[in-house]
């Protein structure tokens, strides 16, 4: 079974989000975006809340948005 071209199953072991970026192939934004929501409620470091973990996401968001548009033209 393949999702988005890639397999469900790993050919390694998923151990962080780190092995799970470098399985699926993420690029920096997607990276970031996927590290902070990984971490949202489980591993937050000191020196952080949760708005501003959800300002970082928008903050990724928006750069793979403009990214996007960039390769359109």
């Amino acid at each position: 079974v393949c999702v988005n071209s890639l397999p469900i199953t790993s050919s390694f072991p998923i151990n962080d989000f780190d092995d799970f970026a470098e399985w699926r192939g993420l690029n920096g934004n997607q990276f970031n975006m996927g590290k902070v929501v990984w971490t949202l409620n489980t591993g937050r470091h000191s020196g952080t809340d949760y708005e501003r973990d959800l300002n970082k996401i928008i903050h990724y968001v928006n750069r793979e948005l403009l990214r996007l548009k960039r390769d359109e033209k």
